[in-house]
């Protein structure tokens, strides 16, 4: 059978060859970039990170005690309150009470609001499932001006791991 358009010189066999391998590598490098299941551990090790970043400026803005101060007396800046108003996650601040529910003093976003049984439970952090996603809570005491105060973080996992920071 002879084929005209292989018998000319564009096609002769060793460019056919080279075409081949070329093609050949090209599906495999995409194959691997165009993965459509990425890897657990690398998804894993960008919410690791992320939950890290944001525990790590929550205890910084909880160490900040002038802040705190102006918090609970409700004489914080208009840039203050924009500064943790912006925050990717939920800050809580109550006030300690004789009955277990506590009184809620400031609140950054209305995404999730701590439960009784949140507030009941002891310093540390926690793993939670709630009616509109998972998340982290970190619950810290801190004193200021002989008055305890219950602050609580409360981190959402993104609905898609790949919109992790």
């Amino acid at each position: 059978m002879n084929v005209p358009f292989l018998n000319s010189r564009r096609f002769s066999k060793r460019n056919l060859i080279f075409a081949s391998i070329l093609l050949l590598l090209l599906s495999f490098l995409s194959s691997h970039y165009f993965r459509q299941n990425p890897s657990v551990g690398s998804e894993v090790k960008k919410l690791q990170n992320y939950i890290f970043n944001e525990q790590k400026d929550f205890n910084e803005l909880i160490k900040d005690s002038s802040l705190m101060r102006k918090l609970v007396q409700k004489q914080e800046s208009l840039d203050e309150f924009k500064k943790i108003a912006d925050k990717e996650y939920g800050f809580f601040l109550y006030a300690e009470t004789l009955s277990e529910q506590g009184e809620l003093i400031f609140w950054n976003n209305q995404n999730v609001l701590p439960t009784t049984n949140d507030l009941s439970l002891t310093e540390g952090e926690f793993f939670q499932r709630l009616s509109n996603g998972y998340y982290v809570i970190i619950k810290k005491r801190v004193q200021l001006s002989g008055k305890a105060f219950e602050e609580c973080w409360g981190e959402g996992f993104p609905s898609n791991v790949n919109s992790v920071p």
